[in-house]
């Protein structure tokens, strides 16, 4: 068997395997979808901003989420963690692991501790 490297159309490269018995090409790894890496960025720096766009214009939260009330609390008090716990569950994996870690980050970014939030920038200067 021999192994070469295909361009895919939307992605960088996939690894094709070529058989002898059909001559037809086998997949063996194909990467996903490209990460929108504007679209993350644009979430962790507007998040609800990303929360409003996301209740309007899909049911990502809806699946997540089987009340209004959760939401706006989330939307007021904790809007990473909201959407980071949406992504968790609509990913069909258990709050566990690495998905529990990831929850627990966007937690503490949310409650400041993590990227030092204005309230302690300002507290600098004053002096």
């Amino acid at each position: 068997m021999r192994f070469t490297w295909a361009p895919e159309p939307r992605l960088s490269c996939r690894r094709v395997q070529y058989t002898k018995k059909h001559n037809a090409a086998v997949r063996i790894y194909l990467a996903g979808a490209p990460m929108p890496c504007l679209l993350l960025l644009l979430t962790l720096a507007f998040p609800r901003l990303a929360i409003v766009l996301l209740y309007f214009f899909s049911n990502f939260l809806e699946k997540a989420y089987h009340s209004l009330v959760i939401v706006l609390i989330g939307f007021l008090f904790l809007p990473l963690t909201t959407i980071v716990y949406a992504w968790v569950v609509n990913s069909h994996h258990p709050v566990e692991g690495l998905y529990l870690v990831a929850v627990i980050i966007s937690v503490l970014i949310d409650l400041g501790l993590i990227g030092h939030g204005a309230r302690s920038s300002s507290s600098r200067y004053r002096d």
